[in-house]
């Protein structure tokens, strides 16, 4: 089919024709925008062909789709989250306000000084024997009174206590206890301070491997800003723009150490990507999929 213009120019209308696409060099159906000059494959026996143009038609429509993506992927469960300290919640820790070690409790009172209450009854009786004796030998008043003075009242016995404990051994076992107390409180405000959390505030700075912090931390980054191109890879991966960055620092001596991995969001298929830096330098990515 031929279509003339206002300036009598002859055009063809060359859409869903048979040819050679003049980029990839595959057979199938295409267009030309230029009367036949270039010619652009967009069907094959193994499917569609896409380009930049297509997703830069389809954009504004996926733009609100990508966007509420985007904000589901920021919210981290702790549950979900691989490669965190083991910690012990506030509700896992023993209550060990009524406790003592063992080993802190007092020794039992040596009570060898000490003689039994019913020894002390024998040897009462044994002296109210032998005054009854010396009475009857006795043959004065004065000599039964002297025996009488020597008499011990009931009433006047000493009571041997049974459940002494020294004070400074009792203020050992409470300091104890105390210490174990705070033990428990720092545990538990441990466990309620570890959170983690996924910076988003600059989407487009990418830091050395030596000014991350020691241990874990989440980003999200630009991918072109952090040298991935997804264009090399399937073209059902190449919406992807932003990633979520996962960085893991150790200091050993006077080096330091980075593994990173990119998540990309966005894109039909999970891609992941991961390299290792050393103090100012980043190594090259490897991608890692599973298709």
């Amino acid at each position: 089919m031929t279509v003339s213009s206002s300036n009598d120019e002859v055009r063809r209308l060359i859409a869903m024709d048979q040819g050679i696409d003049s980029e990839l060099g595959i057979v199938g159906l295409g267009y030309s925008p230029d009367n036949g000059l270039h010619f652009f494959v967009t069907n094959t026996i193994k499917g569609r062909v896409f380009r930049q143009e297509d997703a830069d038609r389809l954009w504004p429509f996926m733009k609100g789709f990508v966007s509420r993506q985007i904000k589901e992927s920021l919210v981290v469960n702790w549950d979900d989250i691989k490669g965190k300290p083991n910690v012990a919640l506030k509700s896992d820790l023993p209550d060990l306000s009524g406790y003592a070690l063992k080993d802190d409790l007092p020794a039992p009172v040596d009570l060898s000084g000490y003689a039994k209450a019913d020894a002390v009854e024998v040897v009462k009786a044994t002296a109210e024997s032998a005054l009854s004796n010396a009475e009857k030998a006795q043959s004065t008043a004065d000599a039964n009174s002297k025996a009488l003075a020597n008499k011990v009242d009931r009433n006047e016995l000493p009571v041997i206590p049974t459940d002494l404990v020294h004070a400074a051994e009792l203020d050992q076992v409470r300091a104890n206890i105390t210490k174990a107390q705070q033990m428990a409180t720092d545990a538990a405000a441990l466990a309620n301070s570890v959170k983690v959390t996924i910076d988003t505030t600059n989407l487009h700075q990418v830091k050395k491997p030596s000014e991350y912090s020691e241990g874990f931390s989440y980003e999200v980054k630009s991918l072109s800003d952090l040298g991935i191109d997804l264009t090399k890879y399937d073209t059902s991966v190449q919406n992807g723009w932003i990633g979520l960055v996962k960085s893991a620092r150790v200091s050993i001596f006077s080096s330091v150490y980075v593994t990173q991995t990119v998540r990309v969001l966005g894109s039909y298929r999970p891609t992941t990507f991961i390299r290792n830096g050393s103090s100012d330098s980043w190594y090259p990515w490897e991608l890692i999929t599973t298709w």
